[in-house]
């Protein structure tokens, strides 16, 4: 009796371990979780543990029939060949479900909006290499290439992904210079937050496709393909393909807060005045701190530099921007460090004059605060950053200027 309590309480204590090692890795993801999100999120993994654990009780029970005691030696191989089952099944079932967009296949809605692997499909599927390619964070999905075409004339595609970084920049870039037999784009808009630059750089251990392997830095490579096996095996992803498997059987899954169309723009639902407060209240703590930013981290800048290099060598003009956001959230970074915003501005313009001087290929417009968008609020955003079309519009006016002579440049080289 002793040794089976022994067994079934070092089985469950090692479930819990596994399931603690691998969560450390969204550990900081909770942080930005909402007290509903927090107990949604921990009641779906509690369930998947209790059920883990029932299946391996009933494994046991049917095991012990017999009036013999479990030996230590069969316990250990039978806890040994559940592990290795429950590895084995959950690599299988991550793989197949693909709930994080790692691999090319889309047998089933993923949990999120996994920009970066949706458009690397739909750019791959292009019949002729757009004139400009936009990069950056959600902030910019709903830049229109169709507007762009109508206002300028230059075909373009919208690249940018969720919590897009410079290190997804880089990645496409070099996406886009992969052909050498293709024209690559003649302009790109990078959308770039004072934050890009005054973070560490690191690999987003998100959504980063496997299928973009080829085209990252080779320390980039080695991190993206240990975090996507670490994510493959994790408890996360097994909740995730559990979740999705539930919901294609019960009924249709709640719709995705964006989509994207066949020119990479993004298109999210109506929201009403609740969901709009909320969020602003989501995202003000972390937007207030980038908007007084103290200096610019050389890392970060360092590898900015690469890519403007990269893409002046190849003829290409770079239009940075960084986006609006909603004066409600500009006002409170005020009232909370009202000389901070002002140093980062002039950290962020000093900077940036700098790079362009280094660099014709490149044009720099702050538009953290304008006030043809910042003032609209809920007219122009969803919440605190992200742009409603009309207010993406009134961002491509203010950048007209920028994008014709960036092409003008790329022209006459």
């Amino acid at each position: 009796m002793k040794s089976k309590i022994g067994f079934f309480l070092a089985a469950y204590v090692s479930l819990f371990a596994y399931a603690i090692y691998f969560w450390v890795e969204y550990a900081r993801k909770l942080q930005s979780l909402s007290f509903n999100e927090f107990t949604t999120t921990f009641q779906r993994y509690a369930l998947l543990g209790s059920l883990l654990v029932f299946a391996l009780a009933l494994w046991e029970h049917k095991r012990a029939g017999t009036p013999h005691p479990i030996s230590a030696d069969a316990g250990s191989k039978t806890w040994t060949a559940v592990v290795i089952c429950l590895l084995s099944a959950t690599l299988a079932l991550s793989i197949y479900v693909n709930p994080h967009a790692r691999i090319s296949a889309h047998r089933f809605p993923f949990v999120t909006p996994s920009a970066r692997s949706i458009k690397l499909d739909l750019y791959q599927k292009l019949n002729s290499s757009p004139d400009l390619a936009v990069f950056g964070s959600s902030r910019a999905f709903t830049i229109s290439p169709a507007y762009i075409q109508k206002k300028l004339g230059y075909k373009t595609f919208n690249l940018s992904v969720e919590s897009g970084k410079m290190e997804d920049a880089q990645t496409f870039l070099n996406l886009l210079l992969a052909s050498p037999s293709a024209p690559h784009p003649s302009v790109i808009l990078l959308e770039l937050s004072a934050s890009d630059l005054i973070r560490t750089i690191s690999v987003d251990d998100g959504l980063l496709p496997i299928s973009l392997v080829p085209y990252m830095s080779y320390s980039m490579k080695a991190r993206t393909i240990t975090s996507t096996m670490r994510d493959f095996w994790g408890m996360q992803s097994l909740s995730d393909s559990v979740y999705i498997l539930a919901n294609s059987v019960l009924g249709p899954s709640a719709p995705r807060t964006w989509s994207f169309e066949q020119d990479g723009v993004g298109v999210r639902a109506p929201t009403d005045t609740k969901t709009y407060n909320e969020e602003m209240k989501r995202v003000s703590n972390y937007v207030t701190i980038e908007l007084s930013c103290a200096r610019i981290n050389k890392q970060s800048a360092a590898f900015l530099e690469e890519i403007v290099a990269t893409a002046e060598n190849a003829h290409i003009g770079m239009v940075i921007y960084s986006s609006p956001v909603n004066n409600w959230l500009y006002d409170e970074a005020m009232k909370r460090d009202a000389e901070g915003v002002s140093h980062c501005k002039k950290v962020l313009r000093s900077y940036m004059s700098s790079l362009a001087a280094s660099h014709p290929n490149v044009f720099f417009k702050n538009l953290s605060y304008y006030p043809p968008v910042s003032n609209m609020k809920e007219r122009g955003f969803y919440d605190g950053i992200h742009l409603k079309p009309r207010a993406s519009e009134l961002v491509v006016d203010a950048l007209s200027s920028e994008l014709i002579a960036a092409y003008q440049w790329s022209q006459e080289r």
